[in-house]
């Protein structure tokens, strides 16, 4: 299941000021060496989502220590079995919970050009960019499909990821390399989720479920 919240416009300073006491110290810390507000919020609402999520589908209600492998995988201490990753941009967060390894990647609309293309796309990938009549969206919804298979097997962002060829994948889900993928497409941003599963469907989340920062 993944976890959708994309209201971040209305989270005021006192959303933000009362959020600090449900977070990990780790978490505060961090929200607070962020110089801009909307950062701040953002990072808040990451880890807000993941508590909210994990309550709603294990009735896990304290708070959990999240860990990192060697490549920067994100894991949960003491929760064997219980997978989740976590995205986030300008748009929204998104977290994703699984039995099975996860990833998920959510992206606003951006633009691209040939040296960017050249440095995500493989040679194949590159040729369908030719005659492509969206750029803008195409490119969205490969970076989104690439981040989150690199976020499910736990490699980390690396510079060959061009090395991954996602060329002729244009359905909204997909298998590729061994894994499914589900492609979202929303009015300004993409949503990608990659895993071992049959199906996944988002549950959208607003400013009124999180109560104890109201």
């Amino acid at each position: 299941m993944i976890y959708l919240f994309d209201d971040v416009g209305n989270i005021n300073n006192n959303h933000l000021k009362n959020a600090y006491e449900h977070l990990s110290k780790e978490r505060v810390e961090k929200v607070k060496r962020y110089r801009f507000s909307i950062d701040k919020k953002i990072s808040a609402m990451t880890e807000l989502l993941l508590q909210y999520a994990l309550e709603k589908e294990y009735g896990i209600s304290e708070k959990v220590e999240i860990m990192r492998t060697s490549s920067g995988k994100p894991f949960l201490k003491d929760k064997k079995g219980l997978f989740f990753n976590l995205t986030h941009c300008k748009g929204g967060v998104a977290c994703a919970l699984s039995d099975q390894p996860i990833g998920v990647d959510i992206q606003q609309f951006v633009k691209c050009d040939h040296d960017i293309l050249k440095m995500v796309c493989s040679d194949e990938e590159l040729k369908e960019f030719e005659d492509h009549h969206d750029l803008t969206l195409k490119f969205t919804r490969l970076w989104t499909i690439k981040e989150a298979y690199i976020k499910c097997i736990g490699e980390g962002l690396t510079e060959n990821i061009s090395k991954y060829n996602f060329a002729n994948c244009y359905d909204e889900q997909f298998k590729k390399y061994g894994y499914t993928f589900k492609v979202f497409i929303f009015e300004n941003y993409c949503l990608t989720a990659c895993g071992e599963f049959h199906d996944v469907q988002i549950k959208r989340v607003s400013l009124d479920h999180f109560k104890k920062i109201a």
